[in-house]
This record gives structure tokens, sequence and C-alpha cells, in this order.
């Protein structure tokens, strides 16, 4: 069983976990842990309590579609870090016939820091056992493990996106005391919800998000620019969809309050306003390696729809005749 102490990021938070003594392979799996811990240079201690903690990651579809990731990493509670990392791999593998039960492949990987390779057989040991209970597990959640766990990881969050903002980035509450501030008159809006000012600076749609749920007092709700250890687009944030569902009503109403302010600043309809909508697919930020050589030269010859275009060089001149498409 296991409890939720801290969302890190969405596919990623810290749990606390209380083992079932009763699972086939959990005592294998606790004498051979204890042992490889000592190999790790954590001291010899007693095996691992019943109750501990560690930090959990999904990764849905990766590293390919159809794949759930996860890695678990036991915290040692005398050094608050980790030294051993176990990773699951699940691959769903799908019949040739619609009827066919659906099968699926798991592989377990261990990683172990500062152990020598003649711990080797131990390691092996360990990760058998790990597999073994896996397994298990996966069989009390039945054939349709992996769709189960997909669906219960997409239900957790919501993806978020604005969209329409041709008068600038929405408004953000509060007085700044300065002219950019908009003031609604209070037959318009309540007093929480009448000073608005415009966003500064280079624009996060989970930034703007998380700076106008604090600017109307509301702290405790996380707002997420990640998903799958992945940056989302900038006009994408996550959010966990439970938290968002009690903001509903309180958040539409101000988020009315924001547009009469907006329309009031830019001139703009309603029809033009920015909106936020419950995207069902994240897109992502496209991240530049920072290792990537520099761009070549520009390539002479460049496709363009179904033709061939080459340039002509100045230096160098053409050797036969030849006419461009249009």
């Amino acid at each position: 069983m296991r409890r939720v102490l801290q969302i890190r990021a969405p596919g990623d938070c810290i749990v606390s976990s209380v083992a079932d003594d009763e699972t086939p392979c959990r005592e294998e799996e606790r004498r051979i842990g204890a042992q490889v811990m000592v190999f790790a240079g954590s001291g010899a201690r007693s095996p691992r309590s019943p109750r501990f903690r560690q930090r959990v990651i999904h990764w849905r579809d990766f590293p390919e579609q159809n794949m759930l990731t996860i890695a678990e990493l036991p915290m040692d509670e005398q050094t608050r870090s980790s030294k051993s990392t176990s990773v699951a791999v699940l691959e769903l593998l799908r019949g040739s016939q619609p009827a066919e039960t659906q099968l699926m492949r798991v592989t377990m990987g261990l990683f172990v820091q500062q152990v020598g390779s003649w711990a080797g057989a131990s390691l092996r040991s360990l990760c058998d056992a790990k597999r073994k209970l896996f397994q298990s597990t996966l069989g009390s959640i039945g054939g349709e493990a992996l769709v189960t766990l997909q669906k219960a990881d997409r239900d957790l969050y919501c993806v978020l996106s604005l969209r329409t903002c041709p008068g600038g980035w929405p408004l953000l509450p509060g007085n700044i005391g300065d002219t950019r501030d908009v003031k609604l008159p209070p037959c318009k809006a309540p007093e929480a919800f009448r000073f608005w000012h415009r966003w500064t600076g280079e624009f996060s749609f989970a930034s703007y998000l998380q700076g106008f749920l604090e600017g109307l007092g509301v702290s405790d709700t996380q707002v997420f620019s990640t998903m799958n250890g992945k940056p989302l687009a900038f006009f994408q944030a996550a959010v966990i969809r439970s938290h968002w569902r009690l903001l509903a009503d309180w958040f539409d109403h101000a988020w009315q309050c924001q547009t009469l302010a907006y329309q009031q600043d830019s001139d703009f309809s309603l029809r033009h306003t920015p909106k936020i909508c419950d995207h069902k697919t994240a897109r992502f930020a496209v991240v530049e390696d920072p290792e990537a050589s520099i761009e070549d030269e520009k390539s002479p010859v460049s496709v363009r729809r179904t033709f061939i275009h080459v340039d002509d060089d100045p230096l160098c001149p053409a050797q036969h005749a030849r006419s461009k498409s249009k």
C-alpha cells in the first residue's frame, strides 16, 4: 500500500510504502536488498522496515508508444538519498486478432552505486526477486494492467491550454500601483477581482497560472510545466484534476472578471479574449541539444513541394543550361 507524500511533477512523486510480508518473494527481496546496501557502503544495518519512503517516476509512452517505464528509488533515511534504482519497462504486445488476449512484456533493470563487479551474483538475485514480486503485483491488477496504469495516470492530471491572445497576454490579479493597472467598476466585479495588471517578461502559461492563483490567495494548488519528464509547450500547463475541479466555479468567476478587464484594456470583443481549455493531448517544447554542432551552411539544393530547385553559384558559371520551375 502506498501513500503520496509529495508530488514533484506529473509522474514524479515521493511515496510512503507499506510492505506486505505475505507477498511471495518479499522476504528474499528484503534479505538481498540489505546485503546490497552493505555493498554500497550504507553500513551493516537491520533489513528495511515494512514502512519506507521512495521516489517513484512514471514515463508514459517511453521509450516508445504503448510502453510505460517505472523507476523506483528507495530513500536512505540516514543520507536522505537513493543508492539504488529499479526500473521496470512495461510493453503491451497486441495479438494479430482483436479477440486474442493481450500480453505484456516486462523488462526489469537494477542500478546500484558504488558496487563492485564481484557483487554481480547478489544483484542478479535481487533483480530476479524484484521481477517475481512485480509480476505478482501485476497479476493482482489483471490482464489489462498496463492499460489500467496508463488510464489512472491520465486521469490524475489534466493539461490546460491557453488560446486566443490577439491583444497580448491575459491579465494578472492585483494592484501594482502604476499605469498598467486596470480597474473594474464595483458594479462589474467584487472587490477581490477589481484590480488587474499586465504580464511582463517572458511568458509561460504555467508561471502565469501559478501567479494568477497566488494573486487571488490560492497558494496550495500546484501548477506544473512538465509532463512525463519533458517540458510542455509555453502555452500549456498541467494541474491535478481533482484540485482543478474543486477550483472550477471560483476560477470561472475570477476568469470572467479577467475577461472584462482584458476587454476594457485592449478594446477587443469577447470572441477575441484569451480562453483556457482542457486539452487532452500534451504538446512538448522543442529542446535544442546544447552539444549539437553549428548549423551547416545552407545547401544550394532545396526541396519545395514536388520540385527540386538548384541555386546558381555566381562564382561558378553554369556548365549546362537548365530551367527552374515556377
